[in-house]
């Protein structure tokens, strides 16, 4: 059982990643993608004087039911989702969430199985209020169904783009895995962090979309498409869940600032939020070829897949690389990544040396001359020359 990581310093990257030139992260976003025109267009209609006086107010929550409003109609159903209003919480973005379950949820003693290499948010989260965290391996198809998972109380998953390798769980091992959960009694938390981002529009329901026994509760959020910083998510579970969980985030805040609410409703209500994502499979599959081709040129002797989805590419290097310090000979040339070992509890779940690499804030012509450079400072920085093939 594990409480926390590998000491792995992350305080200097949210102030440096804008001011490097080849930000190769996840979870930011290219701001020239956005349609903000769009957006300033929705925000003075939810400025206008009617729409104000509903919700100026502290407690006129009117903003939320709109929004549900349009999730439910919308967005969910796109997912396989079928959820009433009292069947979904709003919060300001995943953190948020992931904080309420771990409240609600977590106790001193109970066990939460978490994916190897996986999120660390979640981890410490259910950490800092008493449960052990166990850490289960994740293959091709994502989380296995490992003898080890029977000891878990809940599990936490990343089912469509596994965090950080980007796999997707394939159908056979999600019913299993629900399956699983049936015949063990636990409770899954579903984190959709990317969602309807597979490059040809045809991703798999969520989890949640195929558990009539209700016991996946699925978190996602709408920052990631439209900004990181509008602070968006929502959790979709049983109408008691969300209940206690809506009495704990009143501890915390009362409501979303309910201009944002109103805002995002109509822009997707408008069909904006639809062509942005449009727009941002084919931006992200363009950017995705771009990445893989120039690896292929600059690492030939490296490993990955090509995504089918998302925004993100694990990369499996050759050769022996102490990968903290890779990071930091990475930022002195201009180059930004994640080191995969930042991802484990444990030091040595990782076969050989791997780094996560994003695209989705980087503009598209720095790809290939960033990549060109990461090869550069990976193949001097190697501890000892070879190809290294699984």
């Amino acid at each position: 059982m594990h409480r926390a990581g590998p000491e792995i310093v992350w305080a200097d990257r949210p102030l440096i990643w804008r001011e490097v030139r080849y930000p190769f992260i996840y979870g930011q976003f290219d701001p020239k993608q956005f349609p903000l025109s769009q957006w300033r267009q929705c925000s003075r209609q939810a400025l206008e004087v009617k729409a104000v006086d509903r919700w100026w107010q502290e407690g006129e929550n009117v903003g939320e039911s709109q929004l549900i409003d349009q999730l439910i109609r919308r967005v969910l159903p796109r997912r396989g989702i079928a959820a009433t209003h009292d069947q979904v919480l709003l919060t300001l973005g995943r953190q948020q969430s992931f904080y309420l379950l771990a409240r609600l949820f977590a106790r001193p003693g109970s066990v939460i199985g978490v994916e190897e290499p996986g999120y660390r948010d979640p981890r410490n989260a259910f950490a800092h209020d008493g449960a052990q965290v166990l850490p289960l391996p994740v293959d091709e198809q994502g989380l296995q169904i490992s003898p080890a998972l029977a000891q878990c109380d809940y599990l936490y998953c990343t089912p469509a783009y596994q965090c950080p390798t980007g796999v997707t769980m394939s159908q056979a091992r999600r019913l299993a895995l629900l399956e699983h959960a049936q015949r063990h009694d636990q409770v899954l938390f579903e984190d959709d962090d990317d969602p309807e981002t597979e490059y040809d529009g045809h991703a798999l329901p969520a989890l949640k979309a195929i558990d009539p026994a209700q016991r996946v509760i699925y978190l996602s959020s709408l920052s990631k498409l439209l900004s990181p910083g509008l602070g968006i998510g929502y959790i979709v579970a049983p109408a008691p869940v969300i209940e206690q969980l809506r009495q704990l985030q009143r501890l915390m805040i009362r409501q979303i600032p309910g201009n944002n609410q109103i805002t995002a409703a109509l822009f997707i209500q408008q069909g904006h939020y639809d062509r942005l994502l449009q727009q941002a499979r084919e931006n992200l599959q363009l950017r995705a070829l771009a990445v893989t081709r120039a690896l292929r040129e600059a690492l030939p002797d490296a490993e990955f897949a090509m995504p089918s989805g998302g925004a993100t590419l694990w990369l499996k290097l050759a050769g022996r690389h102490d990968l903290l310090s890779l990071y930091y000979a990475g930022v002195a040339k201009g180059v930004l990544f994640d080191p995969g070992n930042a991802f484990c509890l444990d030091p040595d779940t990782l076969t050989r040396p791997s780094i996560r690499l994003g695209f989705g804030s980087i503009a598209q012509e720095l790809i290939a001359p960033g990549i060109q450079l990461l090869g550069q400072v990976i193949n001097s920085h190697a501890r000892r020359p070879g190809v290294v093939r699984s």
